[in-house]
């Protein structure tokens, strides 16, 4: 797959061995263009606008995913893997898929050797998100399970439980069978209220070792004018992050 890149710095998804002309806002782009093209060519529409192709990243897919609920983002999904130390030996279980979004950012860390377990009760959450993962190519790592998480978790030894659930002190029981000594045990959520009951119901073989949010400003930086834009990514949700002693 490549991202085509124009003047104005928007990109597009393409897929490789097109078999029609591509037309977008800046001119058609001819099949045969697209389809001989390499990393790092620029090529031309016949409007003559210059376009840029590159080898599409994981992100530049993942930023394309196809949406159903609401996605957990890449700086909350970021802070999830940087302070539970996720590799590409760790064993994740998560729960609910959703989009699949956060499962697939797993994924790309823990391939090829760590696997990824996700527990949905939607059938349609669950055709989204493997959607997604196989366009990720990830369903080799990232497997769904169409069951409830409250009723139970099949794995052991896992080295991180990853919940997006509204009542997450419900897993706390199955996550003491599973998750090994050592383990994270993260969870997601949008209320403070919900952060609290989750860590007052935690048993004492956990230690709370991060409770924030993430919050995003970006930057606009041109020639000698350097300035926050007006927009920011601010509250998405709170992250907590515990750990089992023993």
């Amino acid at each position: 797959m490549k991202v085509i890149i124009d003047e104005q710095y928007r990109k597009f998804l393409v897929e490789d061995n097109l078999e029609k002309d591509l037309q977008l806002d800046f001119g058609v782009l001819s099949k045969e263009q697209l389809n001989s093209a390499q990393n790092g060519d620029v090529l031309q529409s016949h409007l003559g606008k210059k376009i840029f192709v590159l080898d599409a990243s994981f992100v530049d897919v993942f930023e394309k995913i196809k949406r159903g609920p609401q996605i957990i983002t890449l700086k909350d999904a970021a802070m999830i893997s940087a302070y539970t130390g996720i590799s590409d030996k760790s064993i994740i279980v998560d729960a609910g898929a959703g989009s699949g979004a956060l499962i697939s950012y797993f994924g790309n860390i823990v391939k090829p050797s760590g696997k990824v377990y996700s527990y949905e009760v939607s059938p349609e959450f669950i055709k989204i998100a493997s959607e997604n993962i196989k366009q990720l190519n990830l369903d080799s790592v990232v497997s769904i399970k169409n069951k409830n998480i409250y009723d139970g978790i099949d794995e052991t030894d896992v080295d991180v439980i990853s919940l997006d659930l509204p009542e997450p002190w419900r897993v706390i029981e199955h996550a003491n069978k599973s998750l090994k000594t050592g383990g994270y045990f993260v969870s997601y959520l949008p209320s403070m209220t919900q952060v609290q009951i989750f860590v007052s119901s935690l048993t004492k073989n956990y230690r709370v070792e991060q409770v924030f949010e993430c919050l995003q400003r970006n930057w606009i930086v041109r020639g000698q004018v350097a300035r926050p834009e007006n927009m920011m990514l601010g509250h998405t949700g709170f992250i907590i992050i515990a750990r089992r002693l023993y």
